[in-house]
């Protein structure tokens, strides 16, 4: 046991810290999958071109980002167990800044052709490099701060807290905007004072991050002459098989999020809704989820870290065909939105407890030594397997046939979290454990 007794201040400044940062840059990304689904295949693609396809190749450009987020979990990884976790928080927001404001800058396809939709990927991958370094920094800096806290589970929630919160954020202005700019004024200029917003809040959080403290653990770490000078290959090659565990481990929750937070956007304006309040309903949902999160952290730290997260994907594999079915059969009802909204928000609270003890339980299975770098590529391999990939396979499976073909996506849900428990039954429970040093 290191004796460290860290105050409930500077605990609360560093979780706030975190959370500010890790909502600004989940706002970010997606705000881009809220564009790449309702606005780009209109605005990047010419009129003519065969809707599914300018869909698709939109979905694609959305999942470039994922692929990019766990390369920019290795290299902001090796500078936070290199250089300290401020220094990768910090340029990692930079990096996701840059990458927001240059998208909503970029012109559509009537004035520069197919080279707006090629740019936008380009900065795509910059926000992916950018979200691939926050998580497992955000993570480690939360949790090293509370490592003396039994509520460790509590604390490190409030770096999940910063998806439903970016969410919020992203679908809330999405929405705003979207009933100030009505149809085509929407798609020509709407949706970018959204991206615009999103790049200036940034630079206030750089800010504050780069003039806060450094964790006690880094700070220890770097007087014993114990930091890594290779924490890359030292990572995986002693820890691969925890870090690929965890990976497929976290797949259910992630691909079911995007099922929630962005092919929902697909699968209720094709059963008759207004985009409008589809990124209503999703707001709500979002907001629900915060609440979700805080209890599900509450019961991670009493009852058992795996057992929370194992039982979010029970409940999401019980809850994948009704969640279809039901949203098919009352699409006709006059109360739909209300309708559309509470089935989002039960998803949305499942995901909470699928999600909120990511943290700690990621961060108590690895040393200080490695554990920017093993969080954050276990955290972000996911999103290869998982997120950016399931809504293109449901929209492979179902395409715009969202009634007759609804098996796929209530299939796509229950397979990612059988995947999840197989992996998590593999994995041993940290709860009550201290915070390897």
């Amino acid at each position: 046991m290191s004796g460290e007794k860290i105050s409930l201040s500077t605990k609360v400044g560093a979780t706030a810290l975190a959370t500010i940062g890790v909502s600004l840059e989940w706002y970010d990304f997606f705000a881009y999958g809220t564009a790449a689904a309702l606005v780009f295949p209109h605005y990047f693609f010419p009129p003519k071109y065969p809707p599914f396809w300018a869909l698709f190749m939109s979905l694609l450009t959305y999942l470039v980002g994922f692929v990019a987020r766990p390369v920019g979990a290795i290299i902001f990884g090796h500078i936070g167990d290199r250089y300290g976790r401020k220094a990768g928080l910090t340029w990692d927001l930079v990096l996701m800044g840059l990458g927001t404001l240059a998208i909503g800058l970029t012109p559509g396809y009537q004035q520069i052709g197919y080279l707006g939709i090629t740019l936008v990927s380009i900065f795509r991958i910059l926000q992916g490099l950018g979200i691939g370094g926050e998580w497992g920094g955000a993570t480690t800096f939360v949790v090293e701060f509370a490592s003396d806290s039994r509520w460790r589970a509590l604390w490190g929630s409030w770096v999940q807290q910063g998806v439903p919160i970016g969410l919020l954020m992203g679908s809330g202005l999405f929405t705003l905007f979207g009933s100030i700019y009505k149809g085509e004024a929407f798609i020509t200029f709407g949706w970018k004072p959204v991206f615009w917003i999103g790049a200036a809040a940034a630079i206030v959080a750089v800010i504050l991050r780069a003039i806060f403290l450094e964790t006690p653990r880094f700070l220890r770490l770097i007087q014993r002459g114990e930091v890594s000078r290779a924490p890359i290959p030292e990572t995986f090659k002693l820890y691969w098989k925890k870090i690929i565990l965890l990976m497929f481990a976290r797949s259910g929750e992630n691909a079911n999020f995007y099922v929630y937070s962005t092919y929902s956007l697909l699968f209720f304006t094709g059963l008759g809704l207004a985009r409008v309040l589809v990124t209503g309903a999703v707001t709500i949902a979002a907001a629900a989820e915060v609440f979700a999160i805080i209890a599900a952290a509450l019961l991670a730290d009493v009852i058992g870290r795996k057992w929370i997260l194992m039982g979010g994907n029970i409940a999401v594999i019980i809850y994948a065909v009704p969640y279809v079915l039901l949203a098919i059969m009352l699409r006709t009802a006059p109360n739909f939105f209300l309708i559309a909204t509470l089935l989002l928000a039960v998803f949305a609270i499942i995901h909470g407890f699928m999600y909120a003890a990511q943290p700690a339980y990621w961060a108590e299975l690895f040393p200080t030594k490695y554990r920017y770098t093993a969080t954050g590529s276990a955290y972000h391999l996911t999103a290869i397997v998982a997120g950016g990939l399931s809504p293109l396979i449901i929209t492979a499976l179902v395409g715009t046939q969202y009634i007759a073909r609804w098996w796929g996506q209530a299939l796509v849900i229950a397979l990612y979290g059988i995947i999840s428990i197989i992996c998590f039954l593999m994995l041993e429970e940290t709860k009550g454990k201290e915070l390897p040093e």
